[in-house]
């Protein structure tokens, strides 16, 4: 029945294999029944993702299309900048709907004011990190006929495969003594990495996306040897602030990594090379102690693992999936 259901090959996407480690009874009536909620005009919460995910990709697509670096601009350039690439994305007939009412025009607003504020963050962050970014919004495996690079094909049971398909938000990579390679995930809502959810198959993203990543490092990066330096989220939102003593500072930390890092000594200077002694990132988990040696986060040490347990967690994952 399952076969008749789903079919001998099947393809998917982790986002649905998470829904069905979180609700096998969803998955049946989403997938399996094809049963689908009735549609209301309004703007979802899977359209605002969109919109910040068109947004973000057209930001840096632009930027490197025309050879600009972020780090150089000032403070009115980067504003203009991102207000042109807004007014691109506003202008698409699928947001529509954000000139349709006065409320809707307000939350037009909303939306632009937080691109513009992650903009913001995302200039100051690489001011400090060897991290940047190198590509967005990379397609793998085969979504509405397009291919990307390859996906995850795993055996299945009955003679089939399972062959898994998605977009990576962002591929960043820091060339120094070593080729460094990260993969950033965009969210609309706050995330944090629980090994305990990634075990049991309902937070598999940020382990498939480097996985697949890392299988494509030197197309992807033109250098030979890579290694992972992890994969995160990053919050996209425009924080409300309760203390105004330290305002950039603390709007800086709202837009902090959360994910799973490696855990090499190589890495954490990499990850923010701005530190003074005992200071902490406001970008990574990283600090530096009194005798201004790199160390990690006190309370991130559940994020960080050694490049042999993260390639065991990536195995683990695959393995999960079928």
């Amino acid at each position: 029945m399952a076969e008749e259901l789903y079919g001998k090959e099947i393809y998917t996407s982790i986002s649905r294999m998470e829904n069905f480690y979180n609700c096998e009874y969803k998955y049946f009536v989403q997938f399996g029944l094809k049963l689908k909620e009735r549609m209301v005009y309004g703007l979802t919460p899977a359209a605002t993702g969109d919109f910040y995910h068109e947004s973000l990709d057209r930001f840096f697509k632009l930027l490197f299309s025309n050879q600009l670096s972020l780090v150089e601009m000032t403070d009115k350039q980067r504003k203009e900048f991102t207000e042109k690439v807004l007014q691109e994305v506003f202008g698409e007939l699928r947001f529509e709907i954000l000139d349709s009412s006065a409320r809707m025009n307000y939350i037009r607003y909303q939306l632009g004011q937080t691109i513009q504020k992650v903009a913001w963050a995302l200039q100051k962050q690489s001011r400090n990190t060897g991290l940047k970014p190198l590509q967005t919004e990379i397609l793998f495996g085969q979504i509405a006929g397009a291919n990307g690079i390859p996906g995850l094909e795993l055996p299945l049971n009955n003679g089939g495969k399972l062959h898994v398909r998605g977009k990576i938000d962002r591929v960043d990579v820091a060339v120094e003594a070593e080729t460094w390679l990260s993969v950033v995930d965009y969210k609309s809502s706050g995330r944090s990495f629980d090994v305990t959810e990634a075990y049991y198959g309902m937070a598999m993203q940020l382990l498939t996306y480097l996985d697949v990543a890392l299988m494509d490092a030197v197309r992807l990066t033109g250098k030979a040897a890579v290694r992972p330096a992890g994969s995160y989220y990053l919050h996209v939102h425009n924080p409300v602030l309760t203390d105004t003593n330290e305002v950039e500072k603390d709007t800086l930390k709202k837009f902090s990594y959360d994910g799973v890092f490696v855990d090499d000594p190589g890495l954490l200077e990499v990850l923010d090379h701005s530190l003074e002694a005992k200071e902490n990132s406001l970008i990574y988990p990283v600090k530096k102690n009194a005798k201004d040696e790199y160390q990690k986060g006190s309370f991130s040490k559940d994020k960080f693992y050694t490049e042999e347990e993260l390639q065991l967690f990536m195995r683990i994952t695959e393995r999960i999936c079928v």
